[in-house]
């Protein structure tokens, strides 16, 4: 499992730095990750992926890499299980012998450890739980397009069936400022967007499916590497009434539908978000990652509570703005509360989109004992952050060192 091998490499890194066992002791060398090589170029793409050749520094100097079947390394996944452990920029032990990469491990980052305001229960299936799974990485995981997905873009990437936020969403966070575009068509090179068809940065935030995968993975289960739940997004609804979690259906609000619940899930064509809760007015808070413009008019964004209303002085709105402000400054220094129309977020003309609400009577949903849907949102956020103090924005971390963001 992820978790062990990232804690036996740490065991190592502290023996090393004791003294106890030098690094040349175990025949490998520190080396970067630098990427994939010639990434950008429209030939490197997934009809080539056992093609490609990966770029390492070692002692200054850059080294290209093929990665062979029989490569060891701590990776879970079963088909690309050292395309699914290297991230860029990150440092590694590594062993390679004539052009080829025989054996790697990540070098921990000492201090890296993330400890979000809300903490969900893993593996506890109640509508709260959920809400508060759900609340644990808002406005600090940036959007990637194919975040929470693997590297192969196929299924759920190792971080979406791990449990706990990932530190490299909150270490990417750190790094980036309002200055943040997930997307730059007119350099591949240096873009975020999974260009080629593979995700290269599928580590470092998340996709509105990517986070409600991981949302689901980290309620359902209490331990990493199960079966994964992320799933193309104009599905998400579907899939989980097919799994007989609950039901689905097109009714909207006003329409056979008295209003959405806390915790029901909404799936549109390319987008799929959760429902808070429905105000007293008519307005939705909902949560979910999506890309959206940072003050300095850069599209960044990522995970966030956001509303569907007629304005900004809607009662979702204002709760998002207040929420995010008191709860997620240095998000709120970069980014404003985003207001979605109704008419775009509840259009289920799709074929696929649609409502799941889940089942609260059966051991196949989710148990709602503190009657969480028969709560106003604003009752729901009091009761998940309850004990949460508001919190200062973090000063100066755009301008750290990675190092130095460690330690912080």
């Amino acid at each position: 499992m992820r978790a062990i091998a990232l804690f036996l490499a740490f065991l190592m890194a502290v023996l090393q730095g004791l003294g106890l066992i030098r690094p040349e002791d175990d025949g490998t060398v520190e080396a970067v990750y630098l990427g994939v090589e010639n990434y950008g170029q429209e030939d490197v793409n997934r009809e080539h992926l056992n093609e490609f050749s990966y770029i390492f520094e070692v002692d200054g100097e850059q080294i290209v890499l093929k990665i062979p079947e029989d490569c060891e390394s701590q990776g879970r996944d079963k088909e690309y299980p050292v395309q699914n452990i290297l991230k860029y920029g990150y440092k590694y032990r590594i062993k390679y012998n004539e052009g080829n990469l025989e054996y790697i491990r990540e070098v921990p980052v000492t201090g890296d450890e993330t400890v979000p305001q809300i903490k969900g229960n893993p593996g506890e299936k109640t509508i709260l739980n959920l809400l508060k799974t759900a609340m644990m990485p808002v406005g600090s995981a940036l959007y990637i397009y194919g975040g929470g997905w693997n590297w192969q873009d196929e299924g759920a990437s190792e971080f979406a069936t791990d449990i706990g936020v990932a530190p490299e969403w909150k270490r990417f966070f750190r790094e980036n400022d309002a200055g943040y575009s997930f997307r730059n068509n007119e350099d591949r090179k240096h873009s975020y967007y999974p260009h080629g068809g593979y995700n290269q940065y599928y580590y470092a935030g998340l996709d509105c499916s990517g986070y409600l995968g991981w949302v689901l993975y980290n309620t359902f289960n209490t331990g990493p590497g199960g079966e994964g739940m992320v799933w193309s997004s104009t599905t998400v609804a579907g899939r989980l009434a097919d799994l007989g979690y609950g039901t689905w259906d097109k009714e909207k609000p006003g329409e056979g539908r008295e209003k959405l619940l806390p915790g029901d899930i909404v799936s549109i064509k390319g987008h799929v978000w959760m429902c808070v809760g429905t105000c007293g007015d008519g307005s939705i808070l909902i949560v979910h990652s999506t890309p959206s413009p940072s003050r300095d008019g850069f599209e960044g964004g990522g995970v966030q509570l956001s509303a569907i209303g007629m304005g900004t002085d809607c009662e979702a709105y204002v709760l998002a703005d207040r929420y995010m402000k008191e709860h997620c400054p240095e998000w709120a220094e970069r980014y404003e509360v985003q207001l979605k129309s109704l008419s775009v977020y509840m259009d289920l003309s799709h074929e696929k989109a649609g409502i799941f609400t889940w089942d609260t009577g059966s051991e196949d949903g989710l148990e709602d004992p503190e009657g969480i849907r028969d709560m106003s949102p604003e009752e729901i956020l009091e009761l998940i952050f309850a004990g949460d103090e508001p919190q200062e924005p973090q000063q100066g971390t755009e301008d750290m060192t990675t190092e130095e963001q460690a330690a912080s």
